[in-house]
């Protein structure tokens, strides 16, 4: 089993399009909100590294997940 804390990060990141929007539109376009839910891997000053499969007696990472701390507006712990 592993034994890593599982958490559900909330974060921002940049919207975008290559269509045409009205003025209207573009002047209601914001940020994306995401949630994502995993095994929290590691973590510095800079970002949060979650992996959402791990396998420990081979050492491989599946699913994962790199969040500059910057993007991050909310966490919530879960286990």
């Amino acid at each position: 089993m592993v034994n890593l804390p599982i958490e559900v990060i909330t974060w921002i990141d940049a919207t975008g399009g290559d269509g045409w929007i009205t003025k209207k539109e573009f002047e209601a376009t914001n940020l994306t909100e995401f949630d994502t839910v995993g095994y929290v891997f590691s973590e510095d000053e800079k970002c949060v590294k979650l992996t959402m499969a791990y396998d420990e007696e081979t050492d491989h990472i599946g699913a994962y997940m790199v969040i500059p701390k910057g993007m991050i507006i909310k966490r919530n712990k879960i286990l």
